[in-house]
């Protein structure tokens, strides 16, 4: 995997650890990035709930027309246009094209109408954290000076 974002990584390793297999899986905006798609999808089997960044738009790449293109240079390795999408997707991963999978399954988070609704079920879990994080204060510092006291 080797992402930008390593607490993915360690999170989707305990979930096949463990043989975890959710649902569903939603992020912050702050895990959107074509590489974080394509390995919440290979490895999970999910599409992920990320909002995108406000600057995102419908890549290219990521069109069913270029999957195509990509998964017909394949055919030598068993890719054919007339594929499923999953398979498609499956062998454009497993042969270097990781951040088009990613491009592809974006694009559709953008199109899809009840993306927004997906959304709001990450977000009520945010507010509630918030909230809880506001009730409990957990001072880390304090903890490790309190500690320290007591191992001397």
């Amino acid at each position: 995997m080797a992402n930008a974002s390593p607490e993915l990584d360690k999170h989707i390793d305990f979930l096949k650890n463990y043989n975890i297999c959710p649902d569903s899986y939603a992020l912050d905006s702050g895990y959107d990035s074509f590489e974080n798609y394509a390995d919440i999808w290979h490895h999970l089997k999910v599409k992920p709930t990320i909002p995108p960044k406000c600057n995102a738009v419908i890549n290219m790449e990521g069109t069913i027309e270029r999957i195509n293109h990509w998964v017909n240079k394949l055919w030598k390795k068993g890719g054919s246009i007339h594929m499923p999408i999953a398979k498609k997707l499956e062998l454009l991963y497993k042969n270097g094209r990781r951040k088009q999978v990613g491009m592809y399954l974006r694009n559709q988070a953008l199109v899809d109408e009840k993306f927004e609704e997906k959304i709001k079920t990450r977000q009520t879990i945010e507010r509630s954290n918030r909230h809880i994080k506001g009730r409990v204060t957990f001072d880390v510092r304090k903890i490790q000076k309190i500690a320290g006291n007591f191992i001397q």
